[in-house]
This record gives C-alpha cells, structure tokens and sequence, in this order.
C-alpha cells in the first residue's frame, strides 16, 4: 500500500520519522543509572552517551538536506536507516562505555536523518499555511513520544535490561525502513535536484547564516532545547540515584512533560491557520 500525500497514514509516518530523534534519547533514559554501574562508570561518563549523540544528531543534519537534494529523499532516508540500525545492533556487543559512546554517535548519524528528511517532504508536497499545519499536527503526534518512550524504557529496563531498549529502537528503526522502502514515493523529482558540491552548500549556509529573521527563530529554538536537554540528560541520576524512584516510576514523571509539549504544538497549529 502506498503512502498517499494528505492522509492519516501519512502525516503518522510522517511523525514516526521525526520521532526518531526523541525516542533515541529519551527511551533508554531510565537505564542510565544501570549502563554506569554494569560498566563501572560515573555519572559524567554515562551522560557523554548522550551528549555525544545529541552534537552527532545536529551536526548530521547539515549534510543530508544537501544530500537529499541532489538524490533524492528515499535512498538518502534508507542509508540514514542503515546507519541507525547497525548503531542499534553494536551497543548490545560493547564492553566499555567508550564502546557505547561510538555506538550512539552512529545511531544518532543515521537518525539525523529521518527528522530532515520528514519536514524536506512536507517542503517538498505542501506550501504555507498548509505546510504548518501538517508540521503542527506531526509535532502534535511525535509530543506523545517523550511521554512515552521514558515509560516503555522503563518497563523494558525493569523486565529486560537495558540492552533491550536498544533493542526495540532498532525494531523501531528497522519498520520505518520498510515503510520507506515498499510504501514510500520519491517527492524530490530529478528535474529539480540541485548540486550537493561542498561550495555550494557553504553557500546555501552563508546565506541562512546572513537571514536576521532565521537567526532570530533559531536562537528562541536553542536557548528552548538547552533548558529541554538539562533536564533530559540529568533527570535519571537526579529521580533515580537521589530520590529513589524506580524506572518505570521514573518514566512516568518523565512523561508528564509531554503534556506541555503537546499543548503548545496544538496551539501553535490553530496559531499559524490565524495568523499565518
């Protein structure tokens, strides 16, 4: 069955692939405190599993729009696929947690992605008012993910330890590849793929970095994701190591976040069809 452009069906696919990204980080959050103490590790060293792949997930991103735009967004999104699964499979074999720090920054260079490769499809079928409003509903959807993703980590950390969560997150990876693969038409034509040269990607980036209205959205975007990911990469040690709380307990209180997250992507839809 095909995706088609508009439906149900697609605007989930759509936020599966950008909800990649917090499912990598947020799923195996409560088993932090476990992965320090199988390998003998402070805090410090275990949080580098996810700074780490927060700096490689960004920087990632940089590249596969480029990319995309000169081979189109398929094959660019299955390699993206490829690199995430195999990062999945080499944290289950790692015996230091510098092993496991390399094995993430490969999951997170492979789920780069899937998250500029879900909005470059919205680019590329839908304009205005209406590319908000399916970017809204996507946000709105993949909001329910750090509600859940902490809650299902901590029950597979529970019953299975924490290698099962990478485990589920590389099924994860591995359906959407699929869906990728059998259901999903190429949405950037060869008539309009441009060069992916290094000079010239410098010089779309010159010119973002020249936009006073781009720098302006991106500076509220990251001063919100610094306060977000404080919390994120400190939040297990602090309710699990200080407090006490259990992992699934964890997940649950993890997960009372999203409300606030999925609140303020539904505003901000009926925001955009009023104001634009």
């Amino acid at each position: 069955m095909r995706l088609s452009p508009g439906t149900a069906a697609f605007t989930v696919f759509l936020a599966a692939l950008t909800a990649v990204g917090p499912l990598s980080t947020d799923m195996y959050l409560p088993s932090l405190p476990d992965i320090g103490r199988d390998f003998g590790a402070d805090a410090g060293a275990v949080q580098l599993t996810l700074s780490a792949h927060l700096i490689a997930f960004a920087s990632s991103q940089l590249f596969y729009g480029p990319l995309s735009d000169r081979y189109g967004r398929r094959p660019v999104l299955l390699g993206g696929f490829v690199l995430f699964i195999a990062g999945c499979f080499a944290s289950l074999f790692v015996t230091n947690i510098e092993q496991l720090v390399l094995a993430r920054i490969l999951q997170a260079v492979g789920g780069g992605a899937s998250v500029v490769l879900a909005r470059a499809i919205v680019r590329d079928l839908f304009e205005g008012a209406e590319a908000g409003q399916m970017l809204a509903k996507m946000a709105a959807i993949m909001g329910l993910v750090p509600a859940l993703a902490p809650m299902l980590g901590g029950v597979v950390q529970d019953f299975y330890g924490w290698k099962a969560n990478f485990i589920a997150m590389g099924a994860f990876g591995a359906v959407l590849a699929l869906m990728t693969a059998l259901s999903l038409d190429e949405t950037m034509p060869p008539a309009r793929r441009q060069s992916a040269a290094p000079l010239a990607i410098l010089r779309h980036y010159r010119r973002l970095l020249a936009d006073r209205r781009f720098l302006k959205y991106l500076s509220i975007a990251t001063v919100a994701f610094c306060g977000l990911f404080a919390f994120v990469s400190g939040s297990s040690f602090v309710l699990q190591g200080i407090y006490g709380l259990s992992p699934i307990v964890y997940g649950l209180c993890f997960g009372a976040m999203a409300g606030g997250y999925v609140g303020g992507s539904l505003a901000g839809g009926r925001l955009v069809r009023r104001l634009g």
